[in-house]
């Protein structure tokens, strides 16, 4: 009898905690901005109050609602006041959220602060290197939530089909009820408290332990799939691989899966971990399968930064990149050491999450500083002309980077040798006076396409030397393979050489017109080839490059286009015979 009045008492307690957090909501986005008419205290109260909630929320149940409160508002408080000290190095705080970056700080401090700090309120600050607490009260925080929000979508969706079915006899109570603007906000918040309060009543039932044993499920299926990438790359070599520009995305996300999959299967002590061979050694394997992903991924980012320099973006990446290295070579040698693994990878575990703890808050201080670090290193490549002023992050240094990209931009104008210095200078004043990326782009776009082929007619070398094609050959081309074209053009090599070539290649001598190819460098250092030939005046497709060895589509690295540019390269027969039939002439396409 006592425990059902005390679930009462809490479920009632967690509604109007909701419901309190619901309202704060609506307040917060839609009476507080008219009221402040301040952006960075707005933000402010707005993280503060609802880190609160989300906080208190998350506490309580293996917390008293009364013992979280202080703890929550002193943690939604540092919050939000660490937020401010990162929204400094903008003009606004709108500024700052729109960079994105910070939001992905802000949710690894409350995915891994929160378990953190329920844990010490719970079994006392000594508990903070209790990794079965830790482990236990992190998937419980997880489970929790994810069963209350699917619980508050189910409510939704029975409160619509009531508003549906009322509607039928011309009743509209429910429909009136939730136009009211605050009403949805608190149904919300209300619906949510009470779920998550059932939800921890119920954690005998609501655990974890039935996803964390499916998830343990993967690792016979993940091991031999990765296995076998692993051994492409051996066997074929990284041209077959790092061929996308998302490939360090990919990579970091596959390696990021099998931690999550080591860190399940450990479980939370060495009772619970797995015991099957089969299961053991598979997650040894995965362990020591995040080295080479994790080399992988340090070479794809390496590749773009050398290539491109830093931005805010990819310095997020090679921070995600550089933990998973750290996971990596910390697993590898601990599960291939005779003794209890388990429990070293359990250590480990908890060093890696205070580590990202703390990068998470170093990103928002001045110490972690994304934007001065890529406004300087574009300042860098643009002064030593390794970029085509076009292709410039001028507009990003201009509206995405903060303060640091607008003093960067504005120290320009002092390089002394600054290589194109008219054109930098012109094209730095309109990232200045353009809001959108798409109204700086606006001089290419309108250029009509005529204009645009005679551009690229200007832009691209012909080989072999003294071959020529004739005025607008360009034209036939679409708009959009054209700008392409363009664009690889003006992605310069080291020594100033365009990223693009027109090669005049015979390829069928019978055809009494000319043949060629053009290549062009597109993202990660690639480039692209296809099949061109003079149809009158004008260039036409021909399809695009296979290599005749394998069949294969080509897969081009950009140091092809300077081979050729340079002379490197031979027109020769390929040794292959066609099956002859009256007049037909048969050769399979591979």
């Amino acid at each position: 009898m006592e425990q059902t009045e005390d679930w009462t008492r809490t479920r009632l307690l967690m509604a109007l905690v909701g419901a309190a957090g619901g309202f704060s909501l609506w307040w917060l986005t839609a009476e507080l901005p008219s009221l402040l008419g301040h952006d960075r205290m707005e933000m402010f109260l707005t993280l503060a109050i609802l880190s609160f909630f989300v906080h208190v929320m998350a506490l309580t149940g293996p917390i008293q609602l009364s013992r979280a409160l202080a703890p929550a508002a002193g943690v939604a408080v540092m919050i939000a006041g660490l937020t401010i000290w990162g929204s400094l190095r903008f003009p606004s705080a709108a500024d700052f959220i729109e960079a994105g970056h910070p939001m992905v700080a802000l949710a690894m401090i409350y995915l891994v602060g929160t378990p953190f700090l329920s844990v010490m309120l719970e079994y006392g600050r000594g508990a903070w290197r209790d990794y079965a607490a830790l482990f236990q009260t992190a998937w419980g925080i997880l489970v929790r939530f994810a069963a209350a929000g699917l619980f508050t979508g189910v409510f939704w969706g029975v409160l619509y089909l009531s508003d549906a079915l009322l509607s039928l006899v011309g009743i509209d109570a429910i429909e009136r009820m939730i136009r009211v603007d605050a009403v949805p906000f608190v149904l919300t918040g209300t619906v949510l408290g009470l779920a998550l309060a059932v939800a921890h009543e119920w954690k005998d039932y609501v655990s974890p332990h039935l996803l964390l044993r499916l998830l343990r499920l993967l690792v016979p299926m993940v091991v031999p799939v990765l296995a076998l990438f692993l051994l492409a790359v051996f066997v074929t070599g990284l041209d077959e691989v790092l061929n996308f520009t998302s490939e360090t995305a990919t990579l970091t996300a596959v390696a990021i899966g099998c931690i999550t999959l080591i860190t399940v299967s450990v479980d939370r002590d060495g009772f619970h971990q797995v015991f099957a061979w089969p299961m053991r050694w598979g997650v040894k394997a995965l362990a020591v399968m995040v080295v080479p992903l994790a080399v992988l991924a340090v070479w794809g980012i390496g590749v773009r930064v050398l290539t491109y320099g830093w931005t805010p973006e990819r310095v997020l990446a090679a921070l995600s990149v550089g933990m998973v290295m750290l996971y990596g070579l910390a697993y590898a040698p601990l599960v291939l050491w005779p003794g209890d693994w388990g429990a070293r990878v359990r250590g480990v575990n908890i060093g890696m999450a205070l580590l990202s703890l703390v990068l998470a808050v170093l990103w928002l201080t001045p110490i972690l500083n994304a934007e001065r670090l890529s406004a300087q290193s574009q300042l860098a490549r643009i002064a030593a002309g390794r970029v085509a002023p076009e292709n410039a992050a001028l507009w990003e240094m201009a509206h995405r980077w903060g303060l640091p990209g607008r003093a960067a931009l504005a120290q320009l104008s002092d390089v002394s040798d600054l290589p194109q210095r008219d054109r930098v200078l012109e094209l730095a004043a309109k990232a200045n006076a353009k809001a959108s990326r798409y109204e700086y782009n606006d001089d290419q776009r309108q250029a009509t396409p005529a204009e645009q082929a005679g551009q690229l007619a200007e832009l691209i070398p012909l080989r072999p030397e003294g071959v020529g094609l004739p005025g607008g050959a360009f034209g036939k081309l679409p708009e959009y393979l054209i700008a392409q074209i363009r664009q690889g053009c003006s992605m310069t090599f080291e020594d100033g050489s365009p990223g693009c070539v027109y090669l005049e290649v015979a390829f069928r001598p019978d055809l009494q017109m000319q043949q060629g190819v053009i290549l062009f460098r597109t993202a990660n250092n690639r480039a692209e080839a296809l099949a061109v030939r003079l149809n009158g005046d004008m260039l036409e497709r021909d399809g695009d490059l296979r290599n005749l060895p394998d069949g294969r589509w080509v897969n081009l690295k950009a140091l092809v286009i300077k081979r050729v540019l340079d002379g490197a390269y031979a027109i020769a027969p390929a040794q292959v015979n066609a099956l002859h039939i009256g007049d037909l002439i048969l050769f399979p396409d591979n």
